[in-house]
């Protein structure tokens, strides 16, 4: 057993407790891990207390440091994100098919949350490491800062523009309609939402400032990977990681409200509210062994 002090205080995410079984399993079971690093890891030492996720601090920073010097393998990392979206789209599937191929799918995309966790400092250490060799403290500062947007949207920024350009804003709703629900919350995004924003956002303005802020954006990567030369990796691994931290938590929320309709049918199968079912974990779903029943 790790003392307190032993721990890392990280997040505050009000999952209920069937998404934080999985997200434990997922995390505990090293075959999902397996392919995505040079060698064998996973995460078993972990609380969540107050809705406030614990991790072992000599874990975390095991995981972070193995994962970038596996995705210093350029192979390897291209072959991590597509493992990541061939995932993501799996989990985004399963929401539709069974329970049990929806836990399938949460637990394997599981290492995409953790490992984004882990390596982020790991990762930004690294590069602040290589442009110290090149740059004074302060063009570092400014290098980190212009690095620090990705040059990927989130579901969020992706939105935002196809929102901006829809020719059929109802379309543009239902495909979105997840957006703001969290935690498997029945909040549906709405047309009126879509219309108040889209009110506020001049289309001219916006899409000039888009191209410009991406073209600064490309330009700054450009330079600073032609600066690092042999460590311009550094860059890729650190963009990714900086579009990712965002994208992984929005595709966990996104399939848990696709799933809303088959994890309702499976409360019903089970003489549950929805609400109930939320607030079992997954292995007393699969077992049919519902507390107090």
């Amino acid at each position: 057993m790790l003392k307190k002090e032993q721990y890392l205080k990280t997040v505050r995410r009000l999952y209920p407790p069937l998404f934080n079984s999985l997200v434990m399993m997922g995390y505990a079971n090293e075959n999902f891990f397996a392919g995505l690093l040079k060698e064998r890891f996973s995460l078993t030492n972990m609380a969540h207390v107050d809705a406030i996720w614990y991790y072992s601090l000599s874990d975390l920073e095991k995981g972070g440091y193995l994962t970038i010097a596996s995705w210093s393998d350029s192979s390897l990392f291209d072959y991590v994100k597509k493992e990541f979206e061939k995932r993501e789209n799996n989990l985004t599937n399963s929401a539709e098919k069974s329970f049990e191929d929806f836990c399938q799918a949460y637990q394997e995309y599981m290492p995409a949350l953790a490992l984004i966790c882990a390596v982020d400092k790991p990762a930004e250490t690294a590069l602040r490491n290589a442009l110290s060799k090149k740059l004074s403290p302060g063009e570092v500062e400014n290098s980190i800062h212009k690095l620090n947007i990705p040059l990927q949207d989130n579901f969020y920024k992706q939105e935002e523009y196809e929102l901006v350009t829809s020719s059929d804003l109802q379309k543009h709703v239902e495909k979105y309609k997840w957006l703001y629900a969290r935690y498997g919350e029945e909040r549906e995004y709405t047309l009126e939402e879509a219309q108040v924003k889209l009110k506020n956002i001049n289309k001219e303005e916006f899409l000039k400032k888009r191209e410009e802020d991406k073209e600064e954006l490309r330009q700054a990567i450009s330079d600073t990977k032609l600066l690092l030369k042999e460590d311009a990796w550094l860059v890729d691994i650190f963009q990714y990681i900086i579009y990712y931290r965002t994208h992984r938590t929005d595709v966990m929320n996104k399939s848990a409200f696709l799933a809303i309709p088959m994890l309702k049918a499976k409360a019903n199968s089970l003489d549950l509210s929805y609400e109930q079912l939320l607030r079992c974990s997954a292995n007393e779903i699969l077992s049919g062994k519902i507390p107090g029943q």
